[in-house]
């Protein structure tokens, strides 16, 4: 079945900061604002692609607790943050609805509808909540080739579907809602929850985690004790099973205070030591729309054709499977990593490919494939004597081959510098390679002397 979790064969790694907070000033540095702090102290420390919203009436200083002359200094920070090169431009509304939909269920866990403006609005306007909030950044904030992709949403996180037309009819995708809270003290699947919802004909993408204000119980406290359980949340939806990708989801209010900031930074700590394959939220939501739609057609005895948009591009089995797959007879299969009771098998972005196992009781002849890559792998060319890779990331990149001749040799040019590499005992080939990396494998072995 299409797999939300995992890209050649790591588990995802993605995160997205919601607007709330951008202009407090902090404790943790006496005369900035607590968006100063997160981009000074996480975005610029850690090479981890993030989505960064506002909130439009915030940074245009609309809110009557605000002076008008705030702005152009909030805006400031907002283009500084937005020209950071592993941040992706999004909008957390005009205004901050805390509730969408006149009349929900929800209407009466709130004393207002949204910020309080210095000019209040009586009936929501999805329009200049939604498409005027997009156009403003694009307009005044984002770098001109990064507009905005994705739009968060705020309050309750339900959307009418009028709402989430708008978004797919503006090309953003929308993401946020959803309740993922499972932790030590609250263990329990109930509190993992789906990964979309559908709205009429439309369909909400559900963030994989919840956020720092659910686990320091409304900022009651205590700040750091609690939000570092998110930790505990990553281990249950990894072990037994996995079940949600690694979702680092925080507002610009963790720059408030020492310990909320400690809190956020410990979390990131953990997050660049372990073996995670990164993408921008945007990706996640379209793989996530992408697996909902994947059709899995029988093409014949033990082999399926899978057919989507090339978002969704990892397919799970069970384990007891991964000894017969066969690559020389399957299409638009890279390779798979077998992960306790389960298989991922990982695809080239195909929109259709081709899974072919080979028949029960016997082995298929073996032939180089893709173990794991912890960034986005682009393949040129890919037969089993040579490949032809690009691969392309924040951080330097490691790449795992399997299927190859114990202890071989390996011609190797990365980024035009050729050398002779040699696999394992096992027949596996590690590589470690630049964040940006041209990489071509002979597996052939250097010619005879």
């Amino acid at each position: 079945m299409p797999d939300t979790t995992t890209r050649d064969g790591l588990r995802l790694f993605l995160s997205h900061i919601d607007g709330d907070g951008f202009s407090n000033y902090s404790r943790v540095a006496a005369g900035q604002r607590s968006a100063e702090i997160i981009r000074d102290r996480i975005l610029k420390k850690y090479p981890l692609p993030v989505t960064v919203s506002i909130i439009e009436a915030e940074l245009r200083a609309l809110l009557r607790t605000q002076r008008a002359a705030e702005s152009p200094r909030l805006e400031a920070i907002a283009r500084e943050i937005f020209a950071l090169p592993q941040v992706e431009a999004a909008s957390h509304s005009f205004s901050h609805p805390f509730f969408w939909i006149e009349g929900d269920r929800t209407e009466s866990f709130y004393d207002v509808q949204n910020l309080d403006l210095k000019t209040p609005y009586a009936k929501l306007d999805l329009a200049r909540e939604i498409a005027s909030s997009v156009r403003y950044i694009n307009e005044q904030l984002a770098p001109p080739d990064r507009p905005v992709r994705v739009f968060l949403w705020t309050g309750n996180c339900r959307p009418p579907p009028a709402a989430l037309a708008l978004t797919r009819r503006l090309g953003l995708e929308n993401v946020n809602g959803g309740d993922t809270l499972i932790t030590a003290r609250y263990r329990t699947l109930t509190a993992v929850a789906p990964r979309t919802m559908p709205w009429g004909d439309e369909l909400q993408i559900y963030a994989p985690n919840q956020n720092e204000n659910v686990y320091t119980n409304n900022w009651r406290g205590p700040l750091f004790g609690t939000f570092t359980h998110v930790l505990d949340t990553y281990a249950l939806t990894e072990t037994p099973r996995r079940l949600k990708p690694v979702n680092l989801y925080y507002h610009f209010y963790s720059g408030d205070y020492a310990a909320s900031l400690q809190a956020l930074e410990t979390v990131c700590d953990w997050a660049l030591d372990q073996p995670l394959h990164a993408l921008p939220l945007s990706g996640y939501a379209r793989l996530a729309r992408d697996a909902r739609g994947t059709a899995i057609f029988s093409s014949g005895p033990d082999r399926w054709l899978i057919v989507n948009q090339g978002d969704s591009r990892t397919l799970r089995l069970p384990a007891a499977l991964a000894a017969r797959l066969d690559l020389r007879r399957s299409t638009g299969m890279t390779g798979w990593q077998t992960t306790r009771d389960q298989t991922y098998v990982h695809t080239d972005g195909s929109p259709a490919v081709t899974l072919a196992l080979a028949p029960a009781g016997t082995t298929p002849a073996p032939t180089p494939r893709l173990v794991s890559s912890s960034a986005e792998i682009t393949f040129r060319s890919r037969h089993p004597t040579a490949w032809d890779f690009a691969v392309h990331d924040l951080r330097r990149v490691v790449v795992v081959v399997a299927g190859l001749a114990p202890a071989s040799p390996v011609r190797a040019a990365i980024n035009r510098t050729a050398q002779t590499l040699h696999a394992a005992a096992d027949g596996t080939l590690t590589l470690t390679l630049p964040p940006q990396a041209d990489v071509t494998l002979d597996f052939a072995g250097p010619p005879a002397p």
